[in-house]
């Protein structure tokens, strides 16, 4: 319990009310900080089941030691010493610097992890640059090359390897840093942090929270591209389930996410957005089209 509390994790004690062990109501008590949150007032199985659910998606942090490197090696990228890192950590610190590193893209490509990010139509889609959300696809060998790997999760910072990896919040660059620190055989790290690119405000600091492919989709339009490509975004509402070929997995967002904060998310960046839209996605396109509005251009996906 002690170890779960350093490492942020929501710890809870369920007693019976007013410590009568034949009461039937029963209380849940926080033993932890990130426990105390919106804590039901009373017993109930439901109110009780419904929190603890929702606690499995607050973040975990890496520990007091870990912790501690991770944020000091994230002060020296921001200080005169990132020069010295520079051959094993690579930061790239503002928009302009990343649109410089991808070459000015004008086209680029989103693919979430739904269904339709395996859309034979995607590989005849000219594109400057391919963005991926962690690192599922990568064994169904299909358009696969991601300029841009975002990360949400430790598994996916290391299965990135050199590849550009894009983290939501500092909070996540210092996961990061944590999880390459652990692996340095992974290869040389380069990564950008897309709060300090684009306009996120407190979105990230609520729970639920957007997800990484909402995150990248905001990366995108803060560099203003032309045009988007965007497919597999499916919200969970694809009939062919949540991801492509993988009819067992539970086609319903995580703890961690809800799909109202995430159309409420990408609404807000979709206004800014200028350019021209094109998706294979249903129902992404449905909330595209509810923004639209002449704010942007949607055109049609070529037939299949």
């Amino acid at each position: 319990m002690t170890r779960a509390i350093r490492r942020g994790i929501p710890v809870f004690g369920l007693a019976d009310a007013g410590g009568q062990s034949t009461s039937t109501e029963s209380r849940l008590t926080a033993l932890s900080q990130s426990a105390g949150d919106a804590l039901p007032e009373q017993g109930g199985a439901i109110m009780i089941a419904d929190h603890l659910i929702s606690a499995m998606g607050f973040e975990r942090g890496d520990g007091p030691l870990l912790g501690a490197v991770s944020r000091g090696v994230q002060k020296l990228m921001r200080g005169r010493a990132r020069a010295l890192l520079a051959p094993f950590v690579r930061r790239v610190a503002s928009r302009d610097a990343l649109c410089a590193r991808l070459n000015q893209p004008e086209v680029i490509m989103c693919l979430g992890n739904g269904p339709t990010s395996a859309d034979p139509r995607l590989a005849g889609m000219a594109h400057d640059a391919l963005f991926r959300v962690n690192h599922q696809w990568m064994q169904d060998g299909y358009m696969t090359r991601a300029d841009v790997l975002f990360a949400g999760v430790k598994r996916s910072m290391r299965a990135a390897g050199p590849t550009l990896i894009g983290v939501a919040s500092r909070r996540k660059e210092e996961a990061l840093l944590g999880a390459r620190l652990l692996s340095p055989w992974r290869g040389r790290l380069s990564y950008f942090v897309v709060e300090e690119i684009a306009g996120l405000g407190t979105s990230l600091q609520g729970h639920p929270r957007p997800t990484t492919g909402a995150v990248m989709l905001a990366a995108a339009i803060a560099l203003a591209p032309r045009r988007l490509i965007v497919a597999g975004m499916d919200m969970f509402a694809d009939k062919a389930g949540a991801y492509p070929g993988r009819t067992t997995a539970v086609n319903a967002y995580t703890a961690a996410h809800d799909r109202q904060t995430d159309e409420t998310f990408i609404r807000a960046h979709l206004a800014r957005f200028e350019g021209e839209i094109m998706t294979l996605s249903p129902a992404f396109a449905e909330l595209a089209h509810s923004v639209a509005d002449g704010q942007f251009t949607l055109a049609e996906p070529p037939q299949a």
